[in-house]
């Protein structure tokens, strides 16, 4: 072997110990290649559909629950239910009533005086009324009665008075009105889960770049 072929045979190695496939690495390339970003994690679908789902569900049963805890917390003080509503006809529209029976149509009657207050009350507001209707303000003791329909005597006059409406009060668990306005609390943290978690991962990227430069 000549003294040729044995420099040959010692540069041979050195050429092909960059990275064993006989061609140098080329710095250049290794500097401007781009670097990759952080895969998504793969709960990123759950993170962005999920709670949106779930908060619009609990702001809307929310809004449900704190509507209807909320009216019935204020219905009485605001007058909207309570007292029931009797109606007092007229002598001639009575007489027109029980003209076909005159010992009246199975009905019970009743003296004025034999009437609890409230009963009073409603009867002679009921009486000056145009429409001949009042309310029953405190105990309704006659109630059953009023419901089948009464002839009161009143200013010499029998009169037919009945239950016009029964203003009964909407009865709930008073909890509801709390739990309505936690249920929407929570349905809006769901919704704002999306944003708060993009703005998290973008910072994660920035902080991943930040710390390869």
């Amino acid at each position: 072997m000549t003294d040729d072929d044995a420099r040959r045979d010692d540069d041979t190695p050195r050429r092909t110990a960059d990275d064993g496939s006989g061609t140098p690495p080329d710095p250049d390339r290794e500097a401007t290649a781009p670097d990759r970003e952080p895969a998504e994690p793969r709960g990123s679908a759950a993170l962005t559909y999920g709670p949106p789902f779930l908060g619009t569900l609990l702001v809307a049963l929310g809004l449900a629950g704190g509507v209807v805890g909320g009216y019935a917390l204020v219905q009485a003080e605001l007058g909207l239910c309570g007292d029931t509503t009797v109606v007092v006809y007229s002598p001639d529209a009575t007489d027109q009533l029980t003209a076909a029976q005159p010992d009246g149509p199975g009905l019970r009657r009743f003296a004025f005086d034999d009437l609890a207050p409230g009963e009073q009350r409603a009867v002679e507001t009921a009486v000056r009324d145009p429409a001949d209707r009042a309310d029953v303000e405190g105990r309704f003791v006659h109630r059953a009665a009023f419901e089948r329909g009464v002839l009161v005597e009143y200013a010499g006059a029998t009169r037919y008075a009945t239950i016009a409406s029964r203003n009964a009060c909407l009865d709930v668990n008073p909890l509801l009105f709390p739990l309505g306005v936690t249920s929407i609390l929570l349905g809006v943290v769901g919704i704002l889960v999306p944003p708060v978690y993009r703005r998290l991962l973008a910072l994660e990227v920035e902080s991943e770049r930040s710390r390869q430069e």
